[in-house]
Protein backbone atom coordinates (compact mmCIF):
# COMPACT_ATOMS: atom_id res chain seq x y z
CA UNK A 1 0.00 0.00 0.00
CA UNK A 2 2.84 2.21 1.13
CA UNK A 3 5.02 1.72 -1.97
CA UNK A 4 1.87 1.64 -4.77
CA UNK A 5 -1.05 3.50 -3.45
CA UNK A 6 0.11 6.70 -1.61
CA UNK A 7 2.52 7.27 -4.96
CA UNK A 8 -0.13 6.78 -7.27
CA UNK A 9 -2.83 8.48 -5.38
CA UNK A 10 -0.08 12.00 -4.98
CA UNK A 11 1.02 11.45 -8.51
CA UNK A 12 -2.86 10.96 -9.78
CA UNK A 13 -3.97 14.18 -7.87
CA UNK A 14 -1.23 16.39 -9.75
CA UNK A 15 -2.48 14.32 -13.22
CA UNK A 16 -5.82 15.02 -12.60
CA UNK A 17 -6.22 17.50 -15.69
CA UNK A 18 -5.76 14.22 -17.74
CA UNK A 19 -8.07 12.11 -15.68
CA UNK A 20 -10.20 10.76 -19.04
CA UNK A 21 -7.20 9.98 -21.13
CA UNK A 22 -5.31 8.23 -18.27
CA UNK A 23 -8.73 6.21 -17.97
CA UNK A 24 -8.54 5.39 -21.34
CA UNK A 25 -5.12 4.09 -21.64
CA UNK A 26 -5.59 2.48 -18.55
CA UNK A 27 -8.36 0.26 -19.54
CA UNK A 28 -7.22 -0.28 -22.83
CA UNK A 29 -3.89 -1.61 -20.98
CA UNK A 30 -6.71 -3.85 -18.55
CA UNK A 31 -8.12 -5.08 -21.88
CA UNK A 32 -4.22 -6.29 -22.75
CA UNK A 33 -4.19 -7.92 -19.62
CA UNK A 34 -7.75 -9.33 -19.65
CA UNK A 35 -6.79 -11.24 -22.69
CA UNK A 36 -3.14 -11.86 -21.86
CA UNK A 37 -4.61 -13.65 -18.57
CA UNK A 38 -7.37 -15.54 -20.90
CA UNK A 39 -4.79 -16.79 -22.66
CA UNK A 40 -5.03 -15.45 -26.30
CA UNK A 41 -2.65 -13.78 -26.69
CA UNK A 42 0.78 -14.61 -24.59
CA UNK A 43 3.16 -11.59 -22.92
CA UNK A 44 6.18 -13.72 -22.11
CA UNK A 45 7.46 -10.51 -19.39
CA UNK A 46 4.36 -11.34 -17.10
CA UNK A 47 5.03 -14.63 -17.10
CA UNK A 48 8.30 -14.34 -15.84
CA UNK A 49 9.08 -16.01 -12.23
CA UNK A 50 11.94 -15.64 -10.32
CA UNK A 51 12.66 -18.54 -7.45
CA UNK A 52 14.55 -17.90 -4.27
CA UNK A 53 16.90 -20.61 -3.24
CA UNK A 54 17.52 -21.22 0.36
CA UNK A 55 20.20 -23.19 2.06
CA UNK A 56 20.27 -25.70 4.17
CA UNK A 57 22.25 -24.11 6.92
CA UNK A 58 19.90 -21.17 7.31
CA UNK A 59 18.07 -20.72 10.30
CA UNK A 60 14.57 -19.71 9.77
CA UNK A 61 13.40 -16.30 11.54
CA UNK A 62 10.63 -13.22 11.40
CA UNK A 63 13.05 -11.05 9.38
CA UNK A 64 13.86 -13.74 6.82
CA UNK A 65 10.50 -14.97 6.19
CA UNK A 66 9.53 -11.38 6.13
CA UNK A 67 11.83 -10.41 2.98
CA UNK A 68 11.06 -14.00 1.89
CA UNK A 69 7.55 -13.11 1.57
CA UNK A 70 7.87 -9.62 0.46
CA UNK A 71 10.07 -11.40 -2.89
CA UNK A 72 7.43 -13.57 -3.34
CA UNK A 73 4.76 -10.66 -3.38
CA UNK A 74 6.76 -8.52 -5.54
CA UNK A 75 7.61 -11.58 -7.77
CA UNK A 76 4.29 -13.16 -8.09
CA UNK A 77 3.41 -11.92 -11.74
CA UNK A 78 0.58 -13.86 -12.27
CA UNK A 79 -1.43 -12.49 -9.78
CA UNK A 80 0.51 -9.01 -9.61
CA UNK A 81 1.18 -7.82 -13.03
CA UNK A 82 -2.61 -8.25 -14.69
CA UNK A 83 -4.40 -7.47 -11.26
CA UNK A 84 -2.48 -4.94 -9.93
CA UNK A 85 -2.51 -2.97 -13.42
CA UNK A 86 -5.83 -2.81 -12.91
CA UNK A 87 -6.36 -1.58 -9.25
CA UNK A 88 -3.71 0.80 -10.11
CA UNK A 89 -5.41 2.04 -13.70
CA UNK A 90 -8.17 2.42 -11.26
CA UNK A 91 -6.61 4.45 -8.50
CA UNK A 92 -4.94 6.55 -11.01
CA UNK A 93 -7.98 7.40 -13.21
CA UNK A 94 -9.61 8.13 -9.49
CA UNK A 95 -7.10 9.37 -7.34
CA UNK A 96 -9.26 9.89 -4.30
CA UNK A 97 -9.28 6.56 -3.68
CA UNK A 98 -5.93 5.20 -5.02
CA UNK A 99 -4.82 3.72 -1.54
CA UNK A 100 -8.57 2.60 -0.65
CA UNK A 101 -8.19 0.34 -3.72
CA UNK A 102 -4.88 -0.79 -3.38
CA UNK A 103 -5.61 -1.14 0.42
CA UNK A 104 -8.25 -3.42 -0.57
CA UNK A 105 -6.42 -5.53 -2.98
CA UNK A 106 -3.50 -5.77 -0.64
CA UNK A 107 -5.67 -7.10 1.76
CA UNK A 108 -7.51 -9.62 -0.84
CA UNK A 109 -4.14 -10.29 -2.07
CA UNK A 110 -3.04 -11.03 1.91
CA UNK A 111 -6.52 -12.82 3.22
CA UNK A 112 -5.94 -16.60 1.56
CA UNK A 113 -2.31 -16.34 2.43
CA UNK A 114 -2.89 -15.69 6.02
CA UNK A 115 -6.08 -18.24 6.14
CA UNK A 116 -3.88 -20.55 4.50
CA UNK A 117 -0.71 -20.38 6.82
CA UNK A 118 -3.33 -20.71 10.04
CA UNK A 119 -4.83 -23.30 8.55
CA UNK A 120 -1.83 -25.18 6.57
CA UNK A 121 -2.42 -28.58 7.70
CA UNK A 122 -5.48 -29.29 6.59
CA UNK A 123 -5.48 -26.88 3.82
CA UNK A 124 -2.96 -28.82 1.82
CA UNK A 125 -5.73 -31.08 0.27
CA UNK A 126 -8.23 -28.64 -0.62
CA UNK A 127 -5.53 -26.47 -1.97
CA UNK A 128 -4.51 -29.39 -4.23
CA UNK A 129 -8.53 -30.34 -5.10
CA UNK A 130 -8.68 -26.58 -5.89
CA UNK A 131 -5.87 -26.29 -8.13
CA UNK A 132 -7.45 -28.52 -10.09
CA UNK A 133 -9.75 -25.62 -11.21
CA UNK A 134 -7.11 -22.80 -11.64
CA UNK A 135 -7.87 -22.61 -15.07
CA UNK A 136 -11.66 -21.57 -14.17
CA UNK A 137 -9.96 -18.79 -12.02
CA UNK A 138 -7.85 -17.62 -14.39
CA UNK A 139 -10.76 -17.10 -17.66
CA UNK A 140 -13.08 -15.58 -14.85
CA UNK A 141 -10.32 -13.17 -14.06
CA UNK A 142 -9.69 -12.14 -17.91
CA UNK A 143 -13.32 -11.48 -18.73
CA UNK A 144 -13.35 -9.36 -15.17
CA UNK A 145 -10.07 -7.35 -16.83
CA UNK A 146 -11.41 -7.27 -20.16
CA UNK A 147 -15.35 -5.65 -18.32
CA UNK A 148 -13.09 -3.04 -16.13
CA UNK A 149 -10.93 -2.25 -19.09
CA UNK A 150 -13.95 -1.17 -21.24
CA UNK A 151 -15.58 0.21 -18.36
CA UNK A 152 -12.66 2.47 -18.14
CA UNK A 153 -12.49 3.13 -21.61
CA UNK A 154 -16.34 4.37 -21.75
CA UNK A 155 -16.09 6.32 -18.81
CA UNK A 156 -18.44 4.43 -17.11
CA UNK A 157 -16.84 2.51 -14.44
CA UNK A 158 -17.84 5.74 -12.33
CA UNK A 159 -21.52 5.38 -13.13
CA UNK A 160 -21.25 1.81 -12.30
CA UNK A 161 -19.77 2.79 -8.48
CA UNK A 162 -22.84 5.21 -8.47
CA UNK A 163 -25.07 2.45 -9.30
CA UNK A 164 -23.77 0.60 -6.29
CA UNK A 165 -23.87 2.83 -3.78
CA UNK A 166 -27.65 2.72 -3.93
CA UNK A 167 -26.54 -1.17 -2.22
CA UNK A 168 -24.26 0.27 0.22
CA UNK A 169 -25.00 0.22 3.41
CA UNK A 170 -25.63 3.71 4.71
CA UNK A 171 -23.21 3.60 8.07
CA UNK A 172 -20.50 2.44 5.64
CA UNK A 173 -21.07 5.37 2.96
CA UNK A 174 -20.51 7.92 5.81
CA UNK A 175 -17.32 6.43 6.92
CA UNK A 176 -15.56 6.14 3.18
Amino acid sequence: MLLFGLPVTLIGNALYHYNDLIAQAGGVLVIVFGIHTLGWVNIPFLNMTKQLQAGHNMTPGYTRSGLIGMAFGAGWTPCIGPLLGAVMSMAASQPSQGVLYTLIYASGLALPFLITALLFSRATGQLRRLNRHAHIVQKVSGVFLIAIGLLLVSGQLTSLNTYFVQFTPDWLVEHL
